[in-house]
C-alpha cells in the first residue's frame, strides 16, 4: 500500500485515503473490528493491538509520500453490531486518538459492517436522509482533525446544513453521485 500511495502522489492526486471501514470489507477493517478480529497475538485483543496493522501501514505510507501530502482514513465509527463490533464510544475513546497519534490528516467517518449490518455502508433508501451523520458529529467532538460526514446526504443544501451545524467539516455524496453524476451541475 505504501507504494500505491506513492503512485497516487506521483499521479498528481491531492491526497490518499486508507480504507479501514465496513468490517470484513477489506483487510484493514478486518483487523480493526472486534467482530472479525479474534486474534490473540500482537494484532488482536486491545485497541492498540487491533489498530497496529493500520498504524504500521500509515507509517509506511507517510514514509513514502512525505509530511506534506494528506493521508485520510475511512473507518466505521460504529459497525451497528452492538457490543460485538466497533461502537461510537470505542471510536471516540480509542480509535480516534490512535489515528491522531499515527499522523492521520483527516478522518472519514462511515458506519456499518458490509456483511453483518443490513443498514451498513449501503444504507437502504427507506432510511431517513443523513441518518448516520451523528457519528461524524461524535467523532468531531473527539478530535481536532477535519472530519468527513456521510450517510444518505442527497443534496447540497443538506450538506451545507450539516457543515453549518458543525457536525462535519466535509461531506461525501457517494451514493448520490452514483445515482446522478450530474448532481454537481
Amino acid at each position: 500500500l505504501s507504494m500505491a500511495a506513492g503512485r497516487v502522489k506521483s499521479a498528481g492526486f491531492d491526497c490518499v485515503e486508507l480504507h479501514c471501514a465496513h468490517g470484513g470489507a477489506n483487510l484493514h477493517a478486518s483487523f480493526l473490528s472486534p467482530y472479525y478480529n479474534r486474534r490473540t497475538d500482537n494484532y488482536g485483543g486491545s485497541w492498540e493491538n487491533r489498530t497496529r496493522f493500520i498504524v504500521e501501514t500509515l507509517a509506511e505510507m507517510r514514509r513514502v509520500v512525505g509530511d506534506d501530502f494528506p493521508i485520510l482514513v475511512r473507518f466505521s465509527a460504529d459497525e451497528l453490531l452492538g457490543d460485538k463490533g466497533i461502537t461510537i464510544d470505542d471510536s471516540a475513546k480509542h480509535i480516534v486518538p490512535i489515528l491522531e497519534d499515527a499522523g492521520v490528516d483527516v478522518l472519514d467517518v462511515s458506519q456499518g459492517s458490509v456483511t453483518h449490518s443490513m443498514q451498513g455502508p449501503a444504507i437502504p433508501p427507506y432510511y431517513p436522509r443523513g441518518c448516520f451523520i451523528s457519528y461524524a458529529g461524535a467523532v468531531k467532538k473527539a478530535t481536532k482533525l477535519p472530519v468527513i460526514g456521510v450517510g444518505r446526504i442527497l443534496d447540497f443544501n443538506m450538506g451545507e446544513q450539516i457543515l453549518s451545524q458543525g457536525k462535519a467539516d466535509m461531506i461525501y455524496l457517494g451514493s448520490q453521485l452514483m445515482a446522478d453524476p450530474e448532481t454537481p451541475n
